[in-house]
């Protein structure tokens, strides 16, 4: 990865926190959740819960300013959850959103709004799960927009972009006139495939502290761009504004579009539509607006009717220099809606609603649900007997686990860097140091759940949500009496339960499945192995278990990707995945741990 640019920030680490903070002092409407990212409209309790109204509430990770916190306000969300750079959000932070929209005494509809990427579909499902259970309710609109690939390309579907906003400002409006949650979420997944849209740049996005995600030659431009700093489709040379538009267009309205089931007869009506011009993040006013020209010119020879224009910035990807193109042809009732009062920091149509500072003592409030679900958390953290007899082991073990992910940190993040947005290390390296952390201060429990917990909250993205579902699998498989009796092919037969609970629970939220080049991958093998294996001695267990678990890591340089970023570019970097990678070096650790050095690996 290239270097950095400079950033005017103070540090990265605060950065996220800090630009909540400047959003909420400058718009009297808003307030942040004190101690988390978590932005509420000021008038939440008096417009929507006292009047029973469906509270709206989305988020993904930070980097994409001003979405999704921009998006709060009179006419669109009721509040948004932002998670760390290109991170979704965790899935605590979306449940305590939730629980406060619900602090008023009331039984608050809520419907969670979520883009559709790995990491956000994972922890937004995991909160929906827990809210359920909780008796709160609660649904989930999944959405993709994006129409650079065929559907049939990835299981996992569109990746959502830009119009995004269109799907807010239909349920913000509708929520504002009374509809109920099962009305929303059903015209949505009706008028969803109404959407589409389709991103060019000329350059990659600087992360801060990381750098270029990938370089584009002068003179190219790339097609097909995901917001998270991941390469497009294909690349292509440059051409006027007018080309590239008319190449953005035929995309948009090609032969398998799914807008074409919407356009009404060409020759004697033109099609209505709404249309988004969403500067990626580093474009010029002059260069937005010479798109806009070329763009609604083109749309016009193309016998569309377009009824609203929204342009600026949206959904960013920090400093990308290209432009997203948002269509929805739309019908009168969507029309209606898209035409009704909205006031938000992005955008404003048909409000009156005034607009001040905030002062900095008025910005905060205050979570009570947080204190009660941390005791409650503490109490569930039961050691199971399984684990208490080998506590000390247990944690000898995790420490050189989370040591070696700690110091493969860059590594794991280079490996990232093709197919993901260059996170991989640093996410679990989160998880990882603050593990040691506890145990450092002998804090740290000898339980699935505590991992669970920790995953959850301290490495948020899509790491955090999938070792959160496997540590909960696996504690799932421990009933309160079972032990390991010290024979090594009964252990066996524990363990596999364990890890086979673990895996079946990650299934139940991600679509990721053997030879998808994945972390899923070394695990199920492993799995296998724990089922069939015949050692008799621990070393030999071990010996076999690391080769298996390095052969199969290796073997994922050559699988095409079928989950996560990836799959929708198709791009792959002919190294081992990074999450599979991961896993070869925890286990090493786990080795390590018991006393057996293995041979390098991967």
């Amino acid at each position: 990865m290239n270097e950095s640019r400079s950033f005017l920030i103070n540090e990265v680490d605060s950065a996220v926190q800090e630009n909540l903070i400047g959003l909420v002092l400058s718009n009297n409407n808003l307030r942040l959740i004190k101690d988390s990212t978590i932005v509420v409209r000021a008038d939440v309790k008096n417009e929507l819960v006292n009047k029973g109204k469906v509270c709206l509430v989305s988020g993904g990770g930070s980097g994409h300013e001003p979405s999704h916190a921009g998006f709060v306000g009179p006419g669109l969300l009721s509040a948004s959850v932002s998670g760390d750079i290109f991170a979704s959000p965790n899935a605590l932070q979306i449940w305590r959103a939730v629980k406060f929209l619900n602090s008023h005494g009331k039984n608050v509809e809520t419907l969670l709004l979520v883009p559709n990427y790995t990491g956000d579909r994972l922890n937004f499902g995991l909160a929906k799960e827990r809210l359920a259970m909780e008796g709160f309710p609660t649904d989930i609109f999944m959405f993709g927009d994006d129409c650079a690939f065929k559907e049939n390309a990835s299981r996992v579907g569109r990746r959502g972009l830009a119009g995004i906003f269109f799907v807010h400002k239909c349920a913000g409006a509708m929520a504002d006139r009374g509809d109920r949650l099962p009305v929303i979420k059903r015209k949505l997944e009706e008028w969803s495939t109404r959407i589409a849209s389709i991103s060019v740049s000329l350059s990659a996005c600087n992360i801060p502290g990381k750098g270029l995600s990938f370089t584009i030659p002068s003179g190219q431009l790339e097609i097909g761009l995901g917001i998270h700093g991941e390469a497009g489709l294909r690349r292509e040379n440059k051409r006027s504004v007018g080309k590239v538009v008319e190449s953005m267009l035929d995309i948009l309205f090609g032969e398998d579009s799914q807008l074409n089931s919407f356009r009404r007869d060409e020759s004697n009506h033109q099609t209505p539509i709404v249309v988004l011009f969403n500067d990626n993040g580093g474009l010029t006013t002059m260069e937005l607006n010479i798109i806009i020209k070329e763009g609604l010119e083109e749309l016009e020879k193309r016998r569309f009717d377009t009824k609203m224009v929204f342009s600026g910035r949206f959904v960013t990807s920090f400093d990308m220099t290209g432009v997203c193109i948002s269509v929805m042809i739309v019908n009168d009732e969507i029309l209606q809606l898209m035409k009704s009062s909205c006031s938000t920091s992005i955008v404003t149509v048909n409000s009156s609603i005034s607009r001040s500072p905030n002062k900095s003592a008025d910005i905060f409030l205050l979570d009570t649900c947080t204190s009660s679900h941390n005791r409650k958390a503490e109490e569930s953290v039961t050691l199971p007997l399984a684990l208490s007899q080998h506590s000390a082991k247990f944690s000898q073990c995790l420490k050189k686990a989370c040591e070696s992910i700690v110091d493969a940190e860059k590594c794991l993040n280079d490996l990232d860097s093709v197919e993901g947005d260059s996170d991989c290390g640093s996410t679990l390296a989160r998880g990882a140091n603050k593990i040691l952390e506890m145990i450092h201060k002998g804090e740290f429990r000898s339980s699935f759940e505590y991992l669970a917990k920790i995953s959850e909250e301290y490495m948020g993205g899509t790491s955090g949500a999938v070792y959160s579902l496997l540590f909960r699998g696996a504690c799932m498989a421990i009933e309160p009496n079972s032990s390991f009796k010290g024979h090594l092919d009964e252990d066996l037969k524990l363990w596999a339960k364990i890890l086979g609970s673990a895996l079946d629970h990650v299934g139940k939220y991600s679509c990721a499945k053997p030879g998808d080049r994945s972390l899923i991958d070394p695990l199920f093998d492993l799995y296998h192995l724990m089922q069939r294996s015949t050692s008799r001695k621990l070393p030999e267990f071990l010996h076999e278990a690391y080769e298996t678990v390095k052969k199969s890591v290796l073997e994922t340089s050559n699988m095409e990707p079928k989950v996560g970023r990836a799959a929708y570019s198709g791009r792959c970097s002919h190294n081992p995945d990074a999450g599979a990678y991961a896993v070869s070096l925890w286990f090493k650790g786990i080795c390590l741990g018991l006393g057996f050095e293995p041979e390098s690996g991967p």
